[in-house]
């Protein structure tokens, strides 16, 4: 059996190639493999910037890093080099690359990869093979919109909409798979409307896909990769036009124009340090809502860096043109002080970051949140908290903080000069809020932070706690271990636990546990375990991705295991771009019409198994 799927994996790997030389690009394939070689020259001017700069945390070739959060030398050389580009100047390693110029980045991104900065033609989407022949306008039926389906954020696809249930579940099928270009995870949600399908990359593209055969409509090109699910909403213009909003990595929301992919406006939410966009925004009303986080908590590797300056906020813009129209920040305003120990310049209060969508009260006219941890201290009653702002104005209604004193950076642990005194748990509430009905009526808001600490909150009494569950197995590190959010039906809430390791199933009417069902990683990739991925439910079954690369189905009734499916394999894709499949870290299945869509490849602080595939499965 072992052979056999080793020769499929290849037969697959060698079709991958036939098809790129039809397109007269089988040089750039072999360049772009996602296991491509790194670093044959020790001499070249990349090594001596990785050996000075990176080679303590990611480690080298047989020897692993001292940081077991940084991904690893071999996991490195899977990413394309715009991706490494990428992390040094606006993502994760900004803070660390401080130091290095334009060309030394340049150099060590090519020579890790192994191949240059845009050496593939296949980047281009208009080179993809794909293009829809014959276009038309999008329609307005929503089949699963957003990050949450709806602006509860209840992720739970009804039985008509889904056309999936626990009965056939087991006859799901790989229909097809597209290859994101340049791209080393896949950290955007796909969205279905209209018989379209919307997902962003890492590359910076947004596209419009054809939910059914996955040919291309259009894509646009934003300013830094999109991590949000996209939106598609009117623009309240009065012309009936469709816009698909998403954020970018740089703290910029576009409103995109669905039929032909023209864009009709772009803010800048905010100008704080290393901003960027994680939630996908919401919208009501003519008015589009997003969350506002921030890379800076990585800074404190960066030599002389004054930190922290960022602080977390929502933003509400005006649907037709972007116009600021308010904002509230979670916390104060940052002062400039003195370290107490080394006398080093700093900033504080600052943290607070928002990551998740927000979810849409249109009965109350409010909008709900989660916000993080504070970088600097003091922490604030605003962090690790769960928000509810007016909708008209940005005022806070209420919030219901569930860990104080919660003060966290990259690196730091108690006594370390430029760290709090006391290091908190780093316990956000990453994950989205859902409001959900009651049998009987009562809405309830239930939301889960990194601790793998559940609550139900009361909307209509302040966010009194109705119920409080612990789900953890254990004392969760900073990894945490809810992530990017549960779901829930109309009895039920359903959550992956990363450190745990298991997902759990919560009765909605007392937070009693209805059943836990462990996860296990598959055999060869054991040091992968548990899942951070979003959760997606649907009639009588929950789906759950996991750090190993498996998608698998459980019954919502007991947890049994109805299906699975490893995701961590080469496809054939129908755009011509090689697709590899990875961890599943970020956003869940989205599920409409008899179809499943989901991206596969992401890497996180988990040392993920990078990948660039989005897959659609059906009946």
């Amino acid at each position: 059996m072992k052979r056999r799927r080793e020769s499929s994996f290849w037969n697959a790997a060698a079709r991958i190639v036939s098809i790129t030389l039809c397109l007269g690009t089988a040089a750039s394939h072999a360049q772009h493999q996602l296991t491509a070689p790194g670093g044959a020259d020790a001499a070249a001017p990349g090594a001596e910037v990785y050996n000075g700069l990176c080679i303590t945390c990611h480690g080298r070739e047989g020897v692993a890093g001292a940081d077991q959060r940084a991904p690893r030398w071999e996991t490195l050389r899977q990413y394309p080099p715009e991706r490494l580009l990428d992390a040094l100047n606006t993502g994760k390693m900004q803070a660390q690359a401080s130091s290095l110029d334009a060309t030394q980045r340049r150099d060590v991104s090519e020579w890790v990869a192994g191949r240059k900065l845009g050496s593939l033609p296949l980047l281009a989407p208009e080179n993809m093979p794909n293009q829809c022949r014959s276009p038309g306008a999008p329609g307005a039926e929503s089949g699963w919109n957003g990050w949450g389906r709806d602006s509860s954020n209840s992720r739970y696809q009804s039985g008509r909409e889904a056309g999936l249930n626990a009965r056939n579940v087991r006859r799901l099928k790989l229909k097809w798979a597209f290859g994101l270009p340049g791209g080393a995870q896949v950290a955007s949600q796909p969205a279905v409307v209209g018989g379209r399908l919307y997902i962003g990359s890492d590359a910076g593209h947004v596209y419009s896909l054809d939910a059914k055969s996955g040919c291309v409509h259009w894509a646009y090109k934003a300013e830094s990769a999109v991590r949000t699910a996209p939106l598609v909403a009117p623009l309240n213009d009065n012309s009936g036009a469709l816009a698909v909003f998403v954020g970018d990595l740089r703290g910029k929301v576009y409103a995109i124009d669905a039929a032909s992919g023209r864009l009709v406006w772009s803010t800048q939410v905010d100008q704080t340090p290393s901003l960027r966009i994680m939630g996908t925004p919401a919208v009501y009303g003519g008015r589009v809502f997003v969350g506002v986080s921030s890379g800076e908590e990585g800074a404190l590797g960066q030599k002389d860096y004054e930190c922290c300056r960022f602080r977390g906020s929502v933003t509400a813009l005006d649907s037709t043109s972007g116009r600021e129209l308010w904002k509230t920040y979670v916390i104060d305003e940052p002062k400039p002080r003195l370290d107490p120990v080394t006398g080093a310049r700093g900033w504080g209060p600052s943290g607070g970051g928002v990551w998740s969508p927000p979810t849409v009260d249109a009965k109350r006219r409010r909008i709900y949140v989660g916000t993080g941890n504070a970088y600097t201290s003091p922490a604030g009653p605003l962090n690790d908290s769960v928000l509810a702002l007016d909708m008209d104005t940005g005022e806070i209604a209420w919030s219901r903080q569930d860990t104080p004193d919660d003060v966290w950076l990259f690196g730091c642990q108690d006594g370390v000069a430029g760290c709090a005194a006391k290091v908190g748990p780093d316990w956000d509430f990453a994950a989205s809020v859902m409001l959900k009905q009651l049998p009987g009526g009562k809405d309830i808001l239930v939301a889960a932070h990194k601790g793998g600490v559940a609550l139900a909150l009361d909307p209509d009494r302040h966010g009194a706690v109705v119920w409080r569950t612990n789900m953890a197995a254990r004392h969760p590190s900073f990894y945490g271990d809810v992530l990017f959010g549960g779901a829930a039906d109309s009895t039920r809430a359903y959550y992956a636990l990363q450190e745990t390791a298991a997902v759990v199933a919560l009765n909605l009417s007392d937070g009693s546990r209805a059943w836990t069902q462990p996860i296990k990683a598959i055999e060869g990739r054991s040091e992968r375990v548990g899942a951070g991925a979003a959760v997606t439910a649907i009639p009588g079954a929950v789906f759950s991705g996991s750090w190993d690369g498996m998608l698998r189905a459980y019954s919502a009734k007991d947890g049994k295991e109805l299906w699975s499916f490893d995701t961590v394999r080469w496809y054939e894709p129908v755009n011509g771009v090689p697709a590899r499949g990875g961890s599943m870290g970020g956003p869940g299945p989205t599920v409409a019409n008899g179809m499943m869509y989901v991206g596969t490849g992401y890497v996180g602080v988990s040392n993920g198994l990078p990948g660039n595939a989005l897959l659609a499965f059906g009946l």
